[in-house]
């Protein structure tokens, strides 16, 4: 699917002229489109030497871009890689507040079971113990994790716990609500990805406004034996805006025309 915009930069390859000429191979260039289907427009990329192919050159080299990526979204082994990974990437419903507080319920009973455990074994440990100063080191640990406990289990504690467990909970529903409603958009979104003509075409349309918001007319300077643009602003734009600046307006305009004319019969 030129879509490929392909690789942005005239890159990913027509039949095995394309390859040779931006010195690339179809597995890599078949990745790098895939990655651009499913991830984005930022991981348009050459994955060979575009820079080196010749002005001249670069319409051929986008016209083999357009036919190899149509032609490798058309394939079975596309189909069957997005379909795998679109299986693999549903996303994960966010645990219930009837399912936190039970794990946090477990979690406090573990630890409760750990210390007398602990406990258990240091109590063993004393009587077992025959040098008094270390017997009675022992003790004052063992003593003072006790009045702990007794502390923990006052009325006056087991109240202020009992507040902030309120307030945890309350807090608990709010984010629950919250990345319920994200679960909700982010699986709608996911279904509706399910055929992958949905997201290419979603890739083509943000393709072509970003073909339409790249000033080819841009003025450029050297500096230092670098280029950049007269223009400050232009040099933060995106590395994908910057290659289709570079690859000039006929080789872009001729991948946006392209790419419309593809999506159209998808």
């Amino acid at each position: 699917m030129i879509f490929t915009m392909a690789l942005v930069a005239a890159t990913a390859a027509a039949p095995t002229t394309f390859l040779e000429t931006v010195h690339s191979n179809g597995d890599q260039a078949r990745d790098t489109l895939f990655s651009v289907i499913k991830y984005g427009l930022g991981n348009a990329y050459c994955p060979g030497k575009c820079g080196a192919v010749p002005a001249g050159s670069r319409l051929e080299v986008v016209k083999g871009a357009i036919a190899f990526a149509q032609l490798s979204l058309q394939s079975t082994t596309f189909r069957e890689r997005y379909a795998q990974d679109w299986a693999q990437s549903e996303p994960v419903a966010p645990e219930t507040v009837e399912q936190q507080q039970a794990t946090q319920a477990k979690q406090e009973k573990d630890r409760a079971d750990e210390l007398a455990k602990s406990l258990k074994e240091l109590k063993a440990r004393i009587a077992a113990e025959k040098d008094p100063a270390i017997k009675k080191a022992l003790q004052d640990g063992y003593d003072a994790n006790i009045e702990m406990q007794k502390m923990m289990n006052s009325p006056e504690q087991k109240a202020a716990m009992a507040e902030m467990r309120t307030v945890a909970l309350e807090q608990m529903r709010a984010q629950y609500i919250e990345d319920k409603a994200k679960f909700d958009a982010d699986h709608a979104r996911w279904l509706a990805e399910k055929d992958p003509k949905v997201i290419i075409r979603r890739r083509v349309e943000e393709f072509q406004a970003l073909v339409a918001s790249v000033d080819f007319k841009a003025k450029v300077t050297q500096r230092n034996g670098r280029t950049y643009f007269v223009n400050p602003d232009y040099e933060s734009k995106s590395a994908q805006w910057k290659m289709l600046y570079r690859l000039g307006a006929a080789g872009s305009d001729l991948l946006a025309s392209a790419a419309k004319t593809w999506t159209a019969g998808l």
